[in-house]
């Protein structure tokens, strides 16, 4: 039997394993913004104005005690934009499209995404957690997902 993945608010204290997630060359390749190494004190001070942000929200994810990756929520007028990132050592098991999928069954309201082309497992994840291919932007696949009732 499979347990489902939970998530939690990220804390300050999260810092260096978001840090270590973001720094990982296959997360920096798929980073629609910036696809350099990030320094720790930059990361540490993104991450204190990430948490004050009521307009963006971050959770880790964890299934059976192991925190497997992060997912983020960025408010974009009437819907939020989601990100995600696989912990590397969970990559390959099919954790990722379980995690964007409880992911949007866990968050209120209208979701959408940007996925490069390019990148397989996140749009195959965006598939499976029933999000719909929109457009494309450039080397971007545009995807949503409006839920009938939301409040976030």
């Amino acid at each position: 039997m499979s347990l489902k993945v939970n998530f939690y608010a990220a804390k300050f204290e999260d810092w260096k394993l978001l840090l270590d997630w973001r720094n990982d060359e296959l997360a920096r390749k798929n980073s629609l913004i910036n696809m350099d190494v990030i320094e720790e004190e930059a990361h540490k001070k993104w991450l204190k104005a990430t948490l004050e942000n009521p307009d963006r929200r971050i959770y880790l994810a964890y299934k059976t005690g192991d925190k497997i990756g992060t997912v983020r929520f960025d408010r974009n007028g009437s819907s939020w934009e989601m990100s995600w990132n696989l912990a590397p050592e969970f990559r390959g098991r099919g954790l990722g499209k379980e995690l964007v999928r409880e992911a949007c069954l866990f968050f209120p309201g209208n979701l959408t995404a940007q996925i490069k082309e390019d990148n397989v497992a996140s749009i195959e994840a965006a598939k499976y957690a029933g999000l719909r291919n929109v457009g494309k932007k450039g080397l971007i696949t545009l995807w949503e997902l409006k839920k009938e009732n939301h409040n976030a």
